[in-house]
């Protein structure tokens, strides 16, 4: 489980920790040596560790945080996109030396019955100390799928953005006004993936769906365009949405997906953005194909002797037979990106995506 100590005052960050069962095992190791041999003190703390385990009350797997006004944790509720109030506080899950537990470990373990007291003694200790939330960590960002604490700042990386463009002291407070827009919140929330991918984003008070937050990046756009140049502002928000979105570092802005691959237009045509680099790969589609046709049909290709071709057009960087039927072309379209395609009789296969498309006439 995963415990979020929300931002206060002018903090912008959140703060958190990873819990689990608590050890129980030194301790009461400790306590068994005093009469028992090493081997078997050992053996009896591991034993009674693991049935304290199974026994407790523990919370559930999951994102929590303290509201203030009542002690009560809060739960995450992944499905619903909400905070859930269980209705349990910190102090609920201390075990007391009255603890109901204590009589199934007497009638288990009878033959530590000498050692009880202590050992009740020490578990409470333990216990009131288990969620202490001391050595915090800064959370950008909660990975779902093992609830693992991500170790990059999304803030860092969105700051890098707005840095090239504005003095660097200013970078904070305008970063908190887009956030603002975007999430109607003046700090910066904590972000919820799944699969590398982020879904969401939590503060005290809030909670959002990405796919909720449309209006919001409306508004973040139009803001960023009254402080910027139009290319520049353009680039800026690209940059925030996709990083917010999908966890992508690329300069384009998504469109949407396509077999799972990241896509944006530019200049009519539509490619695939690499989640790794953010490099552009033109998609082979109709529109591209009809590109492809009147290139090849207006260069006029004459296969030479040594089954090179001569070429007349520029953008067309190399062609020739591989042997009969099959042909290579590498063509650089209008927006400077380079698309080779396999040529097989009547068939054309995109070198980087492998997806093979029927020709029609027009491209013989």
């Amino acid at each position: 489980m995963i415990i979020i100590q929300f931002p206060i005052g002018k903090e912008t960050t959140s703060l958190g920790k990873k819990f689990s069962k608590p050890r129980f095992f030194l301790g009461f190791r400790k306590i068994f040596e005093n009469f028992y041999s090493e081997d078997c003190s050992i053996r009896y703390a591991k034993e009674l560790e693991s049935f304290i385990h199974k026994k407790m009350d523990y919370p559930d797997e999951g994102i929590y945080f303290v509201n203030k006004s009542d002690n009560s944790m809060r739960l995450y509720d992944v499905e619903g996109n909400k905070w859930i109030n269980t209705g349990k506080r910190f102090e609920d899950y201390i075990i007391y030396p009255d603890s109901s537990l204590w009589k199934d470990v007497g009638n288990e373990f009878m033959y530590l019955n000498k050692f009880l007291e202590e050992i009740k003694e020490f578990v409470e200790k333990v216990t009131r100390n288990m969620f202490a939330m001391d050595n915090l960590d800064r959370i950008s960002c909660i990975e779902l799928t093992n609830y693992k604490l991500e170790a990059f700042e999304v803030d860092s990386r969105l700051s890098k953005v707005i840095e090239q463009y504005i003095n660097k002291n200013k970078v904070s407070d305008y970063l908190m006004k887009i956030m603002k827009k975007i999430f109607k919140t003046t700090i910066l929330p904590v972000f919820i993936s799944e699969s590398g991918k982020i879904i969401g984003a939590i503060s005290e008070d809030k909670s959002f769906s990405m796919k909720e937050t449309q209006d919001g990046f409306d508004a973040a756009k139009q803001f960023i365009c009254e402080t910027f140049e139009a290319k520049d502002a353009n680039f800026i928000y690209a940059k925030i949405k996709n990083l917010l979105l999908y966890g992508i570092n690329a300069s384009y802005e998504v469109k949407g997906f396509d077999d799972g691959y990241p896509y944006t237009i530019v200049d009519g045509f539509k490619m695939n953005i690499s989640y790794s680099t953010g490099e552009l790969t033109p998609v082979f589609d109709s529109n591209l194909k009809k590109y492809l046709a009147n290139e090849v049909k207006s260069v006029g290709i004459i296969v030479a002797e040594d089954m090179r071709a001569h070429l007349a057009g520029k953008t067309i960087k190399n062609y020739y037979f591989k042997h009969n039927n099959s042909k290579w072309l590498e063509l650089t379209l209008p927006t400077g990106h380079n698309v080779v395609l396999d040529i097989s009789g009547s068939t054309v296969q995109d070198h980087y995506r492998h997806v093979v498309m029927e020709l029609d006439e027009s491209f013989k």
